[in-house]
């Protein structure tokens, strides 16, 4: 009987241990972990405005609960749009477009360009240049500065403030030129020509100029 005494107590003193507390608080889940800091932040900031609630009380306990699934919800929301960003801001900030043997080629001359590579049914190399006559016609008309330099992430990022629609679209135009000129993703005539219509499109739409450019390209 002593003996399963000294058991039990041995017993006791491992679990009152600082080290074992530890370990059942870094096996927790993530949500536990997450649910517990959120209910904590809701404590102090209720304290601040000096709100108490009574466990008790259903009512407080549903408002407790309340916000702390709306708390989760911003979690999760922060996390999902920073995680895209920087997914984003990752496939389009390591190569620069413009090459130093075009520095000084316009918008118009990337077009001739692409169809002189289509003609060659050379898909990769019109699709190339089809995006850079859309990135200098932006330059052109102020929509962004083109500097050899510059990734196309820092493009999109300029985008971004001087038209949220013209950069969405630039974005993947861009990601799918990085995929084919840098990734050697295959394209064939079909989806060269859908690329470039697509582009067309918004050329015409964006900047009233490039009606001249389109007609150079039917």
């Amino acid at each position: 009987m002593a003996k399963v005494n000294e058991a039990e107590k041995q017993l006791e003193e491992i679990l009152d241990r600082q080290e074992y507390q530890a370990y059942l608080e870094d096996n927790r889940s993530l949500f536990e972990r997450l649910w517990n800091w959120i209910g904590a932040k809701i404590s102090d900031w209720l304290e601040g405005l000096n709100i108490t609630i009574d466990p008790s009380n259903n009512v407080g306990n549903g408002l407790f609960y309340f916000l702390g699934f709306l708390g989760i919800v911003a979690v999760f929301l922060i996390v999902f749009f920073a995680s895209r960003n920087w997914l984003k801001k990752r496939s389009l900030q390591h190569r620069q477009p413009l090459h130093q043997n075009q520095r000084d080629w316009t918008s118009k001359a990337h077009w001739v360009e692409a169809e002189k590579m289509e003609q060659q049914q050379d898909y990769a190399s019109a699709m190339r240049h089809v995006f850079l006559s859309f990135l200098l016609l932006l330059h052109e008309n102020k929509a962004l500065v083109a500097r050899m330099y510059k990734t196309n992430w820092e493009y999109y990022d300029e985008l971004r403030s001087f038209d949220p629609k013209i950069a969405d679209s630039f974005y993947q135009f861009a990601l799918f030129f990085e995929e084919v000129t840098y990734g050697e993703r295959p394209i064939e005539k079909e989806g060269y020509q859908s690329y470039r219509k697509q582009v067309s499109d918004w050329m015409q739409v964006l900047v009233q100029p490039v009606d001249d450019v389109e007609g150079r390209g039917e």
